[in-house]
């Protein structure tokens, strides 16, 4: 190899870890400060003779009742209704419900406007002819007794006054077995901590073992299983962490696409590194180019169609009205990831004959121990995986939100 190839590889290595860095931050910054109001929807969620987006999941304020509050004002929506406008936003796409719900880490942070707080009082009382912002401040002064300091039996003294207040969203939206449109005041909170907390964990695990990647790779750019190896972790970074936060991120481009484009390629990119690992396939040396054209031929399309579809979505996006073509856009991409899905199956399942077959190749103790083990951990994940497919069209709902 020469110089000037062996800085090319280590350049590539270097802005290969600052991409998944930078990227790693900017979702999980991106997660940690947004604000959530518990409402879940899907992307093939509009109706083209219907207004508004189907409700898939409502998830009510679980610390509100710690602290005294209640978690909504109102009647709260459940799975099945339609909402038709969040923090003043209308909603009638997956695109603009992903927009108005960014807009609410923004209020999280912000301080709430002029006449926007409230004590003791019901904001709807307030707000019958919409006089009230569409983020409100609610605060409520409870009373808890005090034991006196007496060496005696304790008494209760004196009350000691706590104000607890949290911010609350006006939501419109309709209710599909009455028919009425009703508006709502839920409370804003962020994301449960847990799920940042872990979201962290494991992207430092993942990140660690990349760092080993890509330091092999800029160690020895010539090892085609190192090759692949460095290639399936950094796509499994930007797989992972978007695809766990995908209806948080939604609304930002530059966030999505990695994800996509890197949840696309892993399957067949797990079988590329396969071939190459432990060591190099015969087939793929004899038939090197009719071999990953046949191969990457199925996720290419998918990428293109993928690509296309979402660009056009976030371009044609107007926040003031429906865009026309919506649901058409919103349909197919939904039938390529339906169509996608058992063909990533399949890649999963010739992983796995790959990999029994090296097995059985294996000249080496110590070759042939590490592919006992990976395979038998192949074979200990093939029930999930045969669940997760199943779930992705017994249970979108379950599969997509958890």
């Amino acid at each position: 190899m020469s110089n000037s190839e062996s800085i090319y590889y280590r350049w590539v290595a270097g802005a290969s870890t600052l991409f998944l860095a930078l990227y790693c931050a900017a979702v999980l910054f991106f997660v940690a400060t947004s604000g959530d109001l518990g409402i879940r929807c899907l992307v093939n969620s509009e109706s083209e003779t219907q207004s508004g987006i189907e409700i898939r999941q409502f998830l009510p304020a679980s610390e509100g009742v710690r602290n005294r509050l209640p978690a909504y004002f109102g009647n709260a929506p459940s799975a099945g209704d339609r909402i038709l406008e969040i923090n003043g936003f209308p909603i009638h796409s997956f695109a603009s419900f992903s927009r108005a719900t960014a807009s609410l880490g923004r209020s999280l942070s912000q301080e709430g406007e002029y006449g926007s707080r409230l004590e003791e009082v019901n904001p709807l009382d307030h707000d019958r002819y919409g006089e009230l912002p569409s983020v409100i401040v609610y605060a409520s002064k409870r009373y808890a007794q005090s034991p006196s300091t007496s060496d005696s039996v304790p008494e209760f003294s004196g009350a000691e006054s706590r104000i607890h207040q949290a911010k609350y969203v006006r939501i419109k939206y309709l209710d599909t077995e009455t028919g009425i449109v009703e508006k709502s005041f839920l409370m804003l909170r962020a994301l449960p901590t847990l799920e940042v907390v872990l979201s962290i964990i494991w992207c430092l695990l993942e990140f660690s073992v990349f760092t080993l990647a890509a330091l092999s790779f800029y160690t020895r750019p010539s090892d085609h299983a190192g090759r692949m190896f460095f290639l399936l972790c950094f796509l499994t970074l930007p797989a992972f962490v978007g695809g766990y936060h995908w209806w948080v991120i939604a609304s930002s481009p530059l966030l999505t696409f990695p994800f996509v484009i890197s949840a696309i390629l892993i399957p067949v990119t797990t079988l590329h590194f396969f071939l190459n690992y432990p060591s190099r396939s015969r087939f793929l040396e004899k038939y090197t180019t009719s071999l990953l054209t046949a191969l990457y031929a199925a996720p290419a399309l998918m990428l293109a169609t993928t690509t296309f579809l979402l660009a056009v979505a976030y371009l044609a996006y107007d926040p003031s009205s429906p865009t026309p073509g919506t649901q058409s856009i919103i349909s197919w991409l939904r039938f390529a990831i339906d169509t996608y899905i058992p063909i990533a199956a399949v890649y999963y399942g010739l992983s796995m004959v790959v990999m029994f077959i090296n097995y059985r190749a294996s000249q080496q103790p110590a070759e042939q121990k590490q592919m006992q083990w990976i395979l038998g951990a192949a074979c200990l994940a093939l029930p999930l995986v045969v669940y997760t497919v199943y779930l992705t069209y017994a249970d979108r709902v379950g599969m997509s939100l958890g």
